[in-house]
């Protein structure tokens, strides 16, 4: 497994080298981390990752908003539902503003989003989410 030295080499490199590809591994190491339950270690990395995304992709990119939903999933995890709630959303005004929009991603980030609120007990915002998400993948399928 790479160090955080590792990393932090890695992510210091020079600019001739590909951030795109640096963005993506910073994202599957902090997977593992996540999976391991290492929380802050996988905000860290994540969080990297996003600001390269945003630095090289724009912030209106739909990678951004599956990376900022995946540190929404971090909070949401850790019980942070505040924080993870404010992510979603930050990853669904992303996902609904990008030119060409998503709809599976859409539905995607607001299940998430549902799931959040159902878990803060705020029925009527997980119900009226969830709906909205249902009807976007029901329309994606037809």
């Amino acid at each position: 497994m790479l160090t955080h030295q590792c990393v932090h080499r890695a992510y210091d490199a020079p600019e001739s080298e590909d951030k795109g590809d640096l963005a993506s591994s910073l994202k599957e190491l902090a997977q593992i981390y996540q999976f391991h339950q290492h929380y802050d270690d996988a905000r860290l990395l994540l969080s990297k990752a996003l600001g390269l995304e945003k630095l090289f992709l724009g912030r209106l990119h739909p990678q951004v908003a599956i990376t900022t939903a995946e540190l929404a999933s971090i909070h949401q995890e850790e019980g942070d539902l505040g924080q993870a709630t404010l992510l979603y959303k930050q990853a669904l005004m992303i996902a609904e503003r990008t030119v060409a929009s998503n709809r599976l991603l859409l539905s995607s980030i607001l299940s998430s989003l549902a799931e959040c609120y159902r878990l803060q007990s705020l029925y009527a915002e997980a119900r009226q989410t969830s709906k909205r998400a249902d009807s976007l993948r029901t329309w994606s399928i037809n």
